[in-house]
């Protein structure tokens, strides 16, 4: 990808301009009719100027404060200071997942499952509910964690890719119970017209190999 890629600080600074924009204009548009209000504009285009610049340098501490945790305790601590900042879904799933790899998968589920629910971003709350699966299967539960892949492979408001990858999840672990009906049903949903590289997608390609196997 080329040229100058927006950070969270350049989205707020341009919504928050914006927003200022809109004062501006109106107040302008009286000023051709109503002398008096010249002196009103220039204290409300200071007041504003001042304004966007304390919000633009909010945002961008909050984004950076947010960015920079790491551990566990860093990103609690910054989610209990931004818990509604823009990117805190962000610093969430990475909660989530450091809870999965120190095996506290209680904890990651209940964290991957809230932000699959309420999520901001559709791409988010898709591989929130991948994650929420896989830690359920790694907690020892696979046929719950079946279901749950099956039902996010069955859902329209997931990207094509997420579900993709959701049926051969599911198939998998159907396959290892030796469900093998439910597992083909999964692998049949996985369309490779809706995929990237259709036919030379890895989920469509992975999928043809345990069609392989079902039929063993």
């Amino acid at each position: 990808m080329s040229g100058h890629k927006k950070t969270n600080g350049d989205d707020a600074v341009e919504t928050t301009y914006k927003e200022l924009t809109v004062f501006e204009d109106f107040f302008s548009s009286h000023f051709k009719n109503i002398a008096i209000l010249c002196v009103v504009i220039i204290l409300l285009i200071g007041v504003g100027i001042q304004l966007k610049n304390w919000f633009a340098s909010d945002d961008l501490s909050a984004a950076a404060q947010i960015n920079s945790a790491k551990t566990i305790e860093e990103i609690e601590a910054v989610l209990k200071k931004y818990p509604n900042y823009k990117s805190s879904d962000y610093a969430r799933l990475k909660l989530g997942t450091l809870y999965f790899e120190t095996k506290e998968y209680k904890k990651a589920v209940e964290i991957f499952s809230a932000l699959a629910q309420k999520g901001r971003y559709d791409d988010l709350k898709a591989q929130s509910a991948l994650n929420e699966a896989c830690a359920i299967e790694q907690s020892g539960k696979p046929e719950e964690a079946a279901e749950k892949y099956s039902a996010i492979g069955l859902s329209d408001k997931y990207p094509a890719e997420y579900r993709a990858s959701a049926n051969c999840s599911a198939a998998r672990i159907f396959i290892t119970l030796g469900k093998l009906s439910p597992a083909k049903s999964c692998l049949d949903l996985i369309n490779p017209a809706s995929l990237t590289g259709e036919k030379e997608n890895p989920h469509y390609q992975q999928a043809e190999l345990m069609k392989y196997l079902c039929e063993k």
